[in-house]
């Protein structure tokens, strides 16, 4: 659920670095860091974060065959409540900027 969580803070990054745009025609994390990457705006650190978590941790959780053990459940959970957290900031930050 937390990897649910990055994914939508990711859909919510980008409404407000893309200043509103469409969002991308489907809702994959994928997309969404391609979509990404095309705005200036964009910490390209964020980005290399977003995409680690994509390929090292959601995605393998992706295959039923494969399931957490509790150490990497608990850095998992690390990893993607500190994406948040940042996404959340960066996008404050973003808005301030725009609205001083």
């Amino acid at each position: 659920h937390f990897l649910r969580s990055v994914e939508e803070v990711t859909r919510q990054h980008y409404d407000v670095l893309s200043g509103g745009a469409p969002r991308p025609a489907r809702e994959s994390m994928g997309l969404y860091i391609e979509a990404l990457e095309k705005i200036k705006a964009v910490d390209a650190r964020m980005l290399e974060v977003l995409q680690n978590i994509k390929n090292l941790r959601r995605n393998p959780l992706a295959h039923p065959e494969h399931f957490l053990e509790m150490d990497d459940a608990l850095i998992t959970f690390d990893v993607a409540k500190s994406a948040i957290s940042t996404m959340t900031q960066l996008a404050s930050e973003h808005e301030k900027k725009l609205n001083p």
